[in-house]
């Protein structure tokens, strides 16, 4: 497909030959990095399931071809790219979350663009590109205070403590897996176990 700027959005992919309908609103995008977030740490046979749903997210009428109903979902979502994964990224950590920050992306595209992300539509597409052209505010600071590293070397004490103390500050939650097996392992050493029992039982 050729750039945008000249052929317009794309409101469809072709698969096998046969044209689809894809939902293109930008909650659509949300709900998808939010699904695999959520989700992370899973089996083949569980991803597979999620897979399911997220093709259900974006077809009004999931296509036969599944492999590549997921090829193109996935370079739908990556606007073009099919190098970008299902959290947004094409590699290092997860610096946001559309769904934890959305009172800062809100106001971020209110501000800079006077759209509001409650009332108005977007094409996903759009959406990606003037979040990516955010100006300075709140939103891209806290993305700065997640992926900056902490440099002993060419930092003050006093910058090392500020910027720890930011990164806990605005640290993004963990994925729901994670958070439930660090539960169980501090529940289980609450109650007396050793730490190798307490592994031991996640293990199981």
């Amino acid at each position: 497909m050729g750039t945008p700027l000249i052929f317009g959005l794309p409101d469809a992919v072709e698969i096998g030959g046969v044209i689809h309908p894809i939902r293109t609103d930008f909650r659509i995008g949300i709900k998808f990095e939010q699904l695999f977030t959520e989700n992370e740490g899973l089996d083949e046979s569980e991803q597979m399931t999620v897979l399911v749903k997220a093709l259900r997210l974006w077809y009004p009428k999931p296509p036969r071809n599944i492999p590549e109903a997921i090829d193109k979902m996935l370079w739908f979502y990556g606007c073009g790219d099919k190098k970008t994964d299902a959290q947004g990224e094409t590699s290092g950590a997860r610096l946001y979350d559309l769904k934890h920050d959305e009172a800062y992306l809100h106001a971020a595209f209110l501000t800079q663009y006077d759209i509001d992300l409650y009332r108005d539509n977007l094409h996903w597409w759009t959406f990606c590109s003037l979040f990516k052209a955010l100006d300075d505010c709140r939103l891209t600071q806290i993305i700065g205070y997640r992926g900056i590293k902490i440099d002993p070397k060419h930092m003050t004490k006093a910058e090392q403590e500020f910027y720890t103390k930011m990164k806990k500050r605005y640290a993004l939650p963990l994925p729901e897996a994670d958070q439930q097996r660090i539960d169980e392992l501090e529940a289980a050493l609450m109650s007396g176990k050793g730490i190798d029992e307490a592994l031991a039982k996640q293990k199981r």
